[in-house]
């Protein structure tokens, strides 16, 4: 029988959980680490994470349709949305379930995305093509959706 110290440590770690999930979504591993990161002991984040799992107010699968979508919003391509979520510590599986886009909807994302900070003229010359590509790839497109976008002329 655990005794009333460990008891207020357990009842401690959920009221953290909650504060910080009340704020936003969390997935299991960040959670996790943002408990540790306070000095709560390892089987009690466990045992608080299996209780909010059961009780359903955290999901890694809520999280990463969240996240998603949150991040397209932002005009983040899927090489970074898919590298940002493995760090947070979401399963490929539950990564590829959420990321179902074809090419054609990312490359309105990515065209979206440099209208929004270059405006509607394509690039005039290298550099600016260059200056483009370099923001395209650091938000996260590959390099297929950049030529397409901003066409092959000064490679």
């Amino acid at each position: 029988m655990p005794d009333s110290s460990q008891l207020q440590d357990v009842a401690d770690a959920y009221k953290t959980a909650i504060r910080l999930l009340s704020r936003r979504e969390h997935s299991c591993y960040e959670l996790s680490r943002k408990l540790k990161s306070r000095g709560i002991h390892q089987e009690i984040i466990v045992q608080t994470i299996s209780s909010l799992t059961q009780e359903g107010l955290i999901s890694d699968a809520r999280f990463t349709e969240s996240y998603v979508r949150v991040r397209i919003g932002k005009g983040f391509g899927p090489l970074r949305i898919r590298s940002e979520l493995g760090e947070l510590g979401i399963q490929d599986e539950m990564i590829a379930q959420y990321m179902e886009h074809d090419e054609e909807f990312w490359l309105e994302s990515a065209m979206t995305a440099r209208i929004k900070r270059f405006g509607e003229d394509q690039p005039e010359d290298t550099k600016a093509w260059s200056k483009q590509a370099r923001f395209l790839q650091q938000r996260g497109f590959n390099t297929s959706i950049v030529r397409k976008i901003l066409g092959n002329c000064y490679t």
